[in-house]
């Protein structure tokens, strides 16, 4: 019993489809547009272009004289940036940091001696579940400022639309206008 592998692009054609695209082409005489309509890729749906059966109708040429046809497939993508033990310094460092200010791609980068982009940084983190966020630009209320507000809520709350009008010289149609200050 022979086992033979093939690693095959989910868009290629397998081996018995691109065995079926070499017959038509060679021998029926085929165009290439009707060959591609009569076979499937490896997902089991028509190829979206020609040129994956032209590929298959060349591998299986090239099969004849050299044997099973190796693709490249199993090098398709490019290497990662970082490996995943330097993801995981990354995740580490900002579960350390990340309470800081200066907790940052940039910094991140400089402290692990990484040689990434900082989008690469972010990009790791995301994936481990952390976001960037601005910092917040408004600073939070003060206990005096919670304690002043309560205080107006508590006199001016329940009075009516008439006592500001007569009051504050407020208009209630979407623009307020202000009373000047009495000397």
């Amino acid at each position: 019993m022979v086992i033979v592998k093939v690693s095959v692009h989910p868009q290629g054609l397998g081996p018995t489809e691109a065995a079926k695209a070499w017959y038509m082409r060679m021998v029926q005489k085929m165009r290439w547009n009707k060959i591609q309509q009569k076979v499937k890729n490896v997902s089991g749906k028509t190829p979206d272009s020609d040129k994956c059966v032209r590929n298959a109708v060349q591998r299986v040429a090239a099969s004849g004289k050299k044997g099973v046809a190796k693709t490249n497939y199993k090098n398709c993508g490019r290497k990662k940036a970082l490996t995943p033990e330097q993801r995981q310094q990354v995740v580490d460092f900002v579960k350390i940091w990340r309470k800081k200010a200066f907790c940052t791609c940039r910094h991140i980068r400089g402290e692990l001696k990484l040689k990434v982009s900082l989008s690469t940084i972010a990009r790791c983190l995301n994936d481990h579940g952390y976001y960037w966020r601005a910092v917040p630009k408004k600073s939070p209320l003060t206990d005096d400022h919670i304690k002043k507000r309560k205080h107006f809520v508590a006199t001016y709350g329940d009075k009516s639309p008439e006592w500001w009008e007569g009051n504050m010289d407020l208009v209630f149609d979407g623009v307020t206008l202000t009373k000047a200050p009495q000397s």
